[in-house]
């Protein structure tokens, strides 16, 4: 009878697992309550710009506010845990348009990728812009 105490214990534990996908997930969390995500750029209030030259491929993502703003993020992830992001921000009414051009964020090691490598996010929370010079990101 002890010996069937072991087997009976492991297979108690084997039918209490589940199957899970271990393949990384975009998880919206409490930050993102109240806002769209989608995947793709169909309904983009502004045209895209030129993606920066500097690299061939690039992982998007797009936020969109509600105060008229759309802030794109361009990362390119260089290897080893590192990636440089590209940031442009958009102000727009109607079909008008101010874009101020690229710039270049620090190379990092904390970015994070979501698993789809296009991603556009409609925000409700207003985006207000950098507060200075250096805060970049």
């Amino acid at each position: 009878m002890k010996k069937l105490i072991l087997p009976f214990i492991i297979l108690i534990g084997l039918a209490a697992c589940e199957k899970r996908s271990i393949s990384p997930k975009y998880v919206v969390g409490d930050k993102y309550t109240g806002d769209s995500v989608r995947y793709n750029f169909d309904s983009l209030p502004v045209p895209l710009p030129a993606p920066p030259e500097d690299y061939s491929d690039y992982n998007k993502l797009i936020q969109v506010y509600t105060n008229n703003t759309v802030t794109i993020d361009y990362t390119h992830i260089i290897g080893q845990g590192m990636s440089v992001t590209y940031r442009m921000f958009i102000r727009y009414i109607g079909d008008n348009y101010v874009q101020q051009g690229w710039y270049r964020r620090q190379i990092s090691n904390d970015y994070i990728i979501p698993a789809d490598s296009e991603v556009v996010i409609y925000r409700t929370v207003p985006y207000e812009g950098p507060i200075g010079p250096d805060s970049g990101g």
